[in-house]
């Protein structure tokens, strides 16, 4: 065969080579969300959409346009048509498009399956192409002058095996032409093989894949861990949606507590030039008048910074015009007359079973006495056997391969443990590392027992403030109508109608973080059960008593 088909290496090994920066990302996409959607199988059972490319028609993008490259100096202002009208389960959507914190912690799963891609690829065949060129030229006035070019090129590849060793093969060609005299051509190809086995340090498949087996331990532990982060996520968002509605809940309440204060006043001022009324009680109506227009004021101020936080933390900015109803809080559950039914260790047993953050605490444990077998391997002396082959052709003779122009080794390397500070030290620190694993699993444990049992006592206390702050607003505003009768009966003082309207206010404000609490605590209940439903998109969210019944 023509030597000339040995020269098309170099051009070979261009054109493998030849991908785009762009055609590598969508492959390591195409396998990085291969792997996630194994390990969401893995870990929940099911797969579920993920990306980490954000959305072209979020709503961030459409009241702000989309981030340029240059990006533009300056600041820029949302442009909308008119303000955006919240609803909870709209700012749970938007929090899941927009959110950086909700971005970095998918992120954090990508990253986690991308890296054991890599760990994946180290024990598949890897496949290389080298080419190598030189021109000599030795100048003179003596006859030796010479000027000669050499080209070398090879493919082949290496595999790392899973039980520890390796095995590597390579084709290629040498060509050496000497310009100068007789015009001298040689070109021969050849092909090597090497192999190295381990027989103590580094042999074995539990050695040899730790890395690896790592690697899908921790893709796995992403997801878990995106998966337990959506639902704190999703109770943070709620929690703090339902603290911007108490916040514009005062803001009615004391509005209208400042309107009875205006009629309380004009009342007194009229009763005062009919000189049924003292001067003092008129000027108390009037001061308690101008407390209440001030308590409006920074309420509303409250709430309007409490606003910009929300839209900062969904990921919007904070100068957006947005609205949110008062009337979603009617929508919310009220707490039933009956106790939260759950025993104890019924809570326990739940929580234990579907805690995704308490499963990764007990793999860790089992992780880290596997590291402490590898470190105790890492010990051992180094024996291993080697062998290499490599066969020339004949000059000009690209597959004329002659028996007496193989060249083969064989041996045993053995590196005596004379040295192993390092390695001891090593083992040591896996040894602690396997008690601290050990530890922070029994400290999870403790931790949700605590989370559960506070979470019990939490809800039934707060259904029980709820039913006392409904009565206590029910007698509040008894006594405002009887304060209001009375005085125009003569029969009580003006003292008496403000002391009863500060109540009134007082009870309904406790009444609706009563609720808020309430809803807030059940939510925090469930997600410390990990019985919390949370949907992939959108981040919906369902926490109804069906969820806790037995399998």
């Amino acid at each position: 065969m023509n030597p000339r088909i040995w020269r098309i290496l170099p051009l070979a090994a261009t054109l493998l080579a030849a991908c785009t920066a762009e055609g590598y990302r969508r492959e390591a996409d195409d396998a990085t969300y291969a792997v996630v959607r194994e390990k969401q199988w893995e870990a929940l059972g099911e797969e579920q959409p993920f990306t980490i490319e954000p959305r072209e028609d979020s709503l961030r993008t459409q009241v702000i346009g989309p981030r340029t490259d240059p990006v533009p100096p300056g600041p820029r202002s949302p442009v909308v048509a008119e303000p955006l009208r919240l609803t909870l389960a709209k700012a749970l959507e938007i929090a899941a498009e927009n959110s950086r914190e909700y971005q970095t912690e998918k992120e954090k799963v990508y990253r986690a399956a991308l890296a054991l891609t890599g760990e994946r690829h180290t024990f598949e065949s890897r496949y290389f192409g080298l080419v190598s060129g030189e021109y000599d030229a030795t100048e003179g006035s003596t006859r030796s002058d010479e000027k000669s070019g050499s080209q070398s090129s090879s493919l082949g590849f290496t595999r790392l095996l899973k039980t520890g060793g390796s095995v590597a093969l390579a084709i290629g060609n040498d060509l050496t032409r000497i310009f100068t005299g007789t015009n001298r051509t040689s070109s021969t190809t050849f092909y090597t093989l090497a192999i190295a086995i381990p027989l103590l340090r580094d042999a074995g498949r539990d050695v040899a894949t730790e890395d690896l087996r790592q690697a899908e331990r921790d893709a796995l532990y992403a997801v878990r861990d995106f998966e337990q982060f959506k639902k704190e996520f999703v109770v943070q968002v709620v929690s703090n949606y339902l603290e911007l509605l108490r916040s514009l809940d005062q803001v009615g309440n004391e509005e209208n507590n400042l309107r009875s204060r205006e009629e309380t006043r004009e009342r007194n001022e009229a009763l005062g030039l009919a000189g049924r009324a003292s001067l003092v009680e008129v000027d108390q109506a009037r001061q308690d008048a101008v407390d209440a227009r001030n308590r409006v004021v920074q309420v509303r101020a409250g709430f309007g910074t409490r606003l910009n936080v929300f839209l900062v933390s969904i990921g919007l900015p904070p100068e957006l015009p947005a609205e949110v109803r008062r009337e979603d809080l009617d929508e919310l559950p009220r707490p039933g007359g009956e106790r939260f039914s759950l025993a104890e260790t019924r809570a326990f047993a739940i929580a234990f079973k579907n805690r995704l953050d308490f499963a990764n605490a007990e793999a860790a444990v089992a992780d880290a006495r596997r590291k402490v077998v590898v470190a105790a391997n890492a010990l051992k002396p180094g024996l291993d056997l080697v062998g290499d082959l490599r066969h020339v052709s004949d000059d000009r003779q690209p597959f004329d391969y002659n028996l007496k122009n193989v060249e083969t080794s064989a041996g045993i390397a053995l590196d005596l443990p004379l040295d192993r500070l390092f390695e001891r030290n090593a083992y040591r620190a896996e040894l602690i590392d396997l008690e601290a694993a050990s530890r922070s699993a029994a400290a999870a444990e403790d931790a949700i027992k605590a989370q559960i049992l506070e979470g019990l006592r939490d809800l039934e206390r707060l259904r029980e403030t709820h039913a006392l702050e409904e009565n206590a607003v029910r007698i509040a505003q008894r006594r405002v109508e009887s304060a209001e009768e009375l005085k125009e009966a003569g029969r009580a003082s003006t003292r008496d109608l403000l002391e009863a309207q500060d109540d009134l206010l007082s009870a309904q404000n406790a009444l609706t973080s009563a609720l808020v609490d309430y809803t807030v605590s059940r939510l925090s209940l469930f997600r410390d059960l990990g019985v919390l439903q949370v949907s992939p998109e959108g981040l919906h969210y369902e926490a109804t008593d069906a969820l806790l019944a037995e399998d």
